[in-house]
């Protein structure tokens, strides 16, 4: 279910990762909702998995063009990340949370993982349109 203006935050479960990012694409190419990006907001694993899918993925004329890539596997601290796709096909991923251990802000239209806390939505980002997504678990 792509995202439609009614509600502000509304509840999708996907089956798999080409579902799910058939629909963040399709909310991207709305002209009713005339969104300059949506932004990605997942736990390390399922980042991987949605990065991993967008390489391999093609959807009409759409080409995701990697730009910055901040993506620390390794790294324990960093539990959460924003992957922001522009109409024009950039792709942006980093951390979700700042050195304030806060939710980065973001614009357009966020996808959250059911899993992400609430404050991502709620506090940092009060005014954007957001769609709360599961994942099943075993969908590669």
């Amino acid at each position: 279910m792509k995202y439609k203006l009614q509600e502000r935050i509304q509840h999708c479960h996907y089956e798999c990762e080409h579902e799910f990012l058939f629909d963040v694409l399709s909310t991207l190419i709305d002209e009713e909702l005339m969104a300059d990006s949506v932004s990605i907001i997942s736990d390390k694993c399922t980042t991987e998995l949605i990065m991993r899918t967008m390489c391999q993925m093609k959807f009409e004329d759409f080409i995701f063009d990697f730009q910055s890539i901040d993506f620390r596997m390794n790294d324990e601290s960093i539990d959460e990340y924003f992957i922001h796709i522009f109409n024009d096909g950039e792709v942006y991923i980093e951390p979700a949370i700042n050195k304030d251990a806060e939710y980065k802000e973001c614009d357009g239209i966020l996808f959250v993982e059911s899993e992400v806390s609430e404050d991502a939505y709620q506090e940092s980002n009060q005014f954007n349109e957001v769609m709360v997504f599961s994942i099943n678990d075993f969908c590669f």
